[in-house]
């Protein structure tokens, strides 16, 4: 009989199913969200939970007892400086379990199991990082545009140079004058009148 045997064997022997949560727990503490089987996943929630409680405590001895399951000591660094510290005003409850389809060929119950609140702060720092880099982006391309401007206005001012001095103004011949011109050079009615006068 199995009378208070929480533990699921989950078809492995006790020291593979020891490595393999382990393994499973180093990498929901590298990448916070990890897809697998929910019978998986309800084992592996209470060794990450502990870890955490591990890491908070700070302790030598309490980093000795996560070193013994979390083998990278990458990872084990990213629990201790940014895990950790990240939980320590919660108490319990670091991990989400989310059940989402049926995996297909064998029916197997799967879900995603994710640290709380750790995947939103994530990608509200990459918003505001990608925000950051758009305002530097935009503020370079309007420094660059004035100064092109700038260095348009200088070139042309310097290629056109003085001004010529305007040239003088031509006298206009008056409209007699023309008509004298176009007759070819008789005088015009008042010239004939003028010399008569004269005469007599």
């Amino acid at each position: 009989m199995r009378h208070l045997m929480q533990e699921r064997k989950l078809g492995r022997t006790a020291s593979h199913r020891d490595a393999m949560l382990g393994n499973l727990a180093t990498s929901i503490f590298q990448y916070e969200r990890v897809v697998t089987t929910v019978p998986k996943a309800k084992m592996v929630r209470r060794v990450v939970e502990r870890l955490i409680t591990y890491a908070k405590d700070g302790t030598l001895n309490a980093i000795r007892l996560a070193a013994r399951t979390i083998r990278d000591r990458e990872i084990l660094q990213k629990l201790l400086r940014d895990i950790a510290p990240f939980y320590k005003d919660r108490q319990g409850g670091y991990v989400r379990i989310i059940r989402t389809r049926n995996r297909p060929g064998d029916n197997a119950p799967l879900c995603i199991i994710e640290l709380v609140g750790r995947v939103v702060a994530k990608k509200a720092e990459e918003g505001e990082a990608k925000q950051g880099e758009k305002k530097a982006a935009r503020g370079k391309k309007e420094t660059e545009a004035a100064h092109a401007g700038g260095e348009e206005e200088g070139g042309k001012s310097a290629t056109k140079g003085p001004r010529k001095a305007a040239k003088p103004a031509k006298e206009k011949p008056s409209k007699a004058g023309e008509a004298d011109e176009k007759k070819g050079g008789k005088p015009g009615k008042a010239d004939h009148g003028k010399k008569r006068s004269k005469g007599e």
